[in-house]
């Protein structure tokens, strides 16, 4: 047999529970190979056996255990530098017995090619060099080689090793150059701290990268863990995030309103995923915050500043100037007192605004009662053309030609609309809007009925929108009646949304005529969604009993508007 080939190791990565590796080589004994699994040498009999020894394709080794997934594993011919073979003088050579030696001699030339020719450090053949050596140990020490500058050898370079280590006093330390090229130590950081180049050089600081959002957007797990300022200014927005994955457990999305108007900005989550239980949250005042994170496919609210929401209306049946309302023409508003516009006028920046063009009105849909007579206050600014007027249901009011406050009381022969009609290319704004009920001769039944929503007149009114559906909604009231008529029991029902029956009533029993008398009103919900609610107070007394005052006595204002009737909601986040 002849050694065929050059081969004297094989390398594998084992599969799960591999046994069996091929070894390609020649081996004159099974002692012959080292077998090697992650470096650590393993030994013969104890941990595998070899087969086809003497053939010259090879064989195998076959473990006893299966192996690991992923395990190295080195087949490796190493022949012993003996010489075992004995000629006899005179007696028969065996051909196979010198055919073995011969083999092993070219065996052990192939291992010293492998492991000292071939993993050395050497000069190509091109090149004339020759005897290359490093110098006497005497002269090593604290040096490191380098080629001379005439490329004829070796010499040896000095260091300093304190140069580059003497700055490190801690476990962690970092080492930088410093501006004049000297080494020097950057401690390590502080939890949660980012390393970052300030001023060209290495620093450990707090990052927290910043995003702004002015409208709608959807946000990735990319944007986890920045601050997410949501700028709602030219309108509402909505903000999508990433559905909660396993993938990315833990994610934390930190959002704030950064703009000073009360225009919204919803949350939700991709694909309807709920976040604390409910289909949204809801941004509504200045620098509201929250914190979202992610855990287990479940999105939860870990902090946020708006525990507690209040909306107060003082004597009002709609009240407030333009603030929440962004909208072009024709289009209808979206604030608490949900504004509609003709075709010249149009709500920004806070106003109302008319700039010349054909006769238009801006109005509010059925706040006026039949038989009710209301107190209208609103501004007028800008004002460089035209004339503007207020109607209650079909009562005309003053037409105003000047800038300024105005106040007059409208009797409503009708129910109907709150309407300012812009006349003669009216130029300028209106804002500051207030209608209080002044008085009704509307009736409310004193039994054992639910008051009804088509009794009475609406004296007082908030609209709001929920941030969670969880939410507990609380509305007090607090109202200032009299009546004509002794003993004539005045009532303050509680209504919500387009419900016919009262929810919550306060009474009282005139005692006194031209009498001031409190009614209080407290009720308590569970918010149920996050659609917009409205919640009014009608006020109204048996037929017959004479018409109901409100803040005032006799349909005329007491204390010069100091005592005012309130309705006050608040959102409690549970």
């Amino acid at each position: 047999m002849t050694i065929a080939n050059l081969i004297t190791r094989n390398d594998y990565v084992a599969s799960a529970s591999q046994t069996t590796f091929p070894y390609t080589f020649k081996l004159l004994s099974s002692a012959h190979v080292k077998v090697y699994v992650n470096g650590i040498s393993k030994t013969l009999t104890t941990d595998y056996t070899v087969s086809n020894v003497g053939v010259e394709a090879g064989g195998n080794v076959v473990f006893g255990t299966g192996l690991t997934l992923n395990d190295v594993v080195g087949l490796v011919r190493l022949v012993p530098l003996t010489q075992e073979s004995d000629y006899v003088t005179n007696d028969i050579l065996s051909s196979d017995m010198l055919e073995n030696s011969l083999d092993k001699i070219t065996m052990t030339q192939q291992e010293l090619q492998r492991d000292q020719s071939d993993r050395v450090l050497k000069l190509p053949l091109s090149s004339g060099l020759a005897n290359v050596e490093f110098p006497a140990s005497a002269n090593r020490a604290g040096t490191v080689p380098r080629w001379k500058s005439d490329g004829s050898g070796l010499e040896e370079v000095a260091v300093s090793p304190g140069a580059v280590v003497s700055v490190i006093t801690a476990k962690g330390d970092l080492v930088q150059g410093s501006p004049s090229g000297v080494s020097e130590k950057l401690a390590i950081g502080r939890p949660a701290q980012r390393l970052a180049v300030i001023n060209g050089a290495c620093s450990w600081r707090h990052e927290k990268e910043t995003v702004t959002k002015s409208s709608n957007a959807t946000l990735t797990f990319a944007d986890a863990g920045k601050l997410i300022m949501c700028d709602a200014s030219s309108g509402h927005i909505t903000i999508t995030l990433p559905a909660p994955a396993i993938a990315d457990n833990g994610a934390v999305f930190v959002l704030v309103k950064i703009d000073t108007t009360y225009r919204t900005v919803t949350i939700v989550n991709t694909g309807g995923a709920v976040i604390n239980g409910a289909a949204s949250v809801v941004l509504r005042k200045p620098y509201d915050y929250v914190v979202i994170s992610n855990y287990d496919d479940v999105s939860y609210i870990t902090a946020q500043n708006f525990f507690r929401r209040t909306k107060f209306t003082g004597g009002c049946v709609t009240n407030g100037g333009f603030d929440d309302i962004n909208q072009s023409v024709n289009q209808q508003g979206t604030n608490d007192s949900a504004w509609k516009t003709g075709q010249s006028w149009a709500i920004a920046n806070g106003l109302a605004t008319m700039n010349g063009g054909l006769d238009s009105t801006l109005w509010q849909t059925d706040i006026m009662k039949a038989s009710s007579t209301y107190r209208i206050i609103y501004t007028v600014s800008g004002r460089t053309a035209g004339t503007v007027q207020v109607e209650a249901g079909t009562t005309v009011g003053t037409v105003r030609s000047t800038n300024g406050t105005f106040e007059e009381n409208l009797d409503s022969l009708t129910n109907g609309d709150l309407t300012f009609r812009g006349l003669t290319a009216f130029d300028g704004s209106i804002d500051n809007v207030s209608v209080q009920l002044v008085s009704t001769l509307n009736d409310t039944f004193a039994d054992d009925t639910k008051p009804q929503s088509s009794e009475g007149a609406k004296c007082l009114q908030l609209k709001h929108i929920p941030s969670h559906a969880n939410n507990v909604i609380h509305i007090k009231g607090k109202l200032y009646v009299s009546i004509a008529t002794a003993a004539a029991e005045i009532c303050a029902a509680l209504f919500v949304d387009a419900g016919a029956d009262a929810v919550a009533v306060g009474a009282s029993l005139a005692t006194k005529v031209a009498g001031i008398h409190v009614i209080p009103i407290d009720y308590r919900m569970k918010a149920g969604g996050t659609s917009e609610k409205i919640f009014y107070v009608i006020v109204g007394a048996p037929s017959g009993s004479g018409a109901v005052t409100v803040d005032g006595v006799g349909g005329v204002r007491r204390y010069g508007g100091a005592i005012m009737s309130t309705l006050e909601l608040t959102e409690e986040y549970v």
